[in-house]
């Protein structure tokens, strides 16, 4: 007599045989603008007030073009809060600047990108629109559950204009990653569409040939029992 149990075990390993192999691909992930924590130009309100950012010391704002925290002058200090701290576990934060003379016209921009399962990395864009230079990457950083942003500038001896033109802040939507069938050792490159779509349809064949090798070997076990061969057999009528 066949025990359930090996049975069980058996048609455990059989599924598993028809298992394809999975590994995680990365998928981009979607942004979520955060109107709390954008700011852009004409900056303030017509009682010349911001409703998310505060702004102090010698900082003044151009309604035209920019926040200027400090002007290029000695011992000067300026600075750009946030009102209410940033309250989402991953964010994107784009910051647009202008430290002194601008020498091409390629937007100066600082990319922050915090995910709190994978780290804090800081990007600078100035070579060419959409290329990002890495600064630095800090894995597994930890950062305060609920962080104010904020941009300050500070002038001695050595002194420039520092001008913030644009805030753009973004909640991070982390995609689920996709599934797919790993490719042999050695292979490079990702799957083609063509042979996706074959693994995926081999996959669901297998798929129905399981549910018939399963409902195949229940019902020749039930059989064997009713016929005599288990335990059933000692409660017929």
């Amino acid at each position: 007599m066949l025990p359930i149990k090996t049975l069980k075990t058996a048609l455990l390993t059989l599924a598993l045989a028809f298992t394809p192999a999975y590994t995680l691909e990365d998928t981009p992930d979607s942004l979520v603008p955060l109107r709390t924590h954008s700011i852009y130009a004409p900056y303030v309100d017509q009682d010349l007030q911001n409703r998310w950012f505060d702004f102090g010391g010698e900082a003044y704002v151009n309604t035209n073009k920019h926040i200027r925290l400090t002007q290029d002058r000695q011992s000067e200090t300026g600075w750009l809060w946030s009102r209410l701290p940033i309250t989402v576990n991953n964010y994107q934060i784009d910051i647009e600047f202008k430290a002194g003379v601008r020498r091409n016209d390629i937007k100066t921009k600082m990319r922050i990108i915090y995910k709190k399962d994978s780290g804090l990395q800081v990007k600078l864009q100035y070579k060419g629109w959409d290329e990002w230079t890495p600064c630095f990457e800090i894995k597994n950083a930890t950062l305060p559950t609920t962080p104010y942003l904020g941009v300050t500038a500070i002038t001695g001896e050595v002194h420039d204009a520092h001008d913030v033109i644009s805030i753009s802040t973004s909640s991070i939507v982390i995609a689920r990653p996709s599934l797919y069938t790993a490719p042999p050792k050695g292979s490079k490159g990702r799957l083609s569409e063509a042979e996706g779509e074959g693994t995926w349809g081999g996959f669901f064949l297998k798929l129905i040939l399981l549910a018939g090798v399963c409902s195949g070997a229940y019902y020749g076990y039930t059989m064997y029992y009713v016929r005599g061969g288990g335990a059933w057999s000692n409660k017929r009528f």
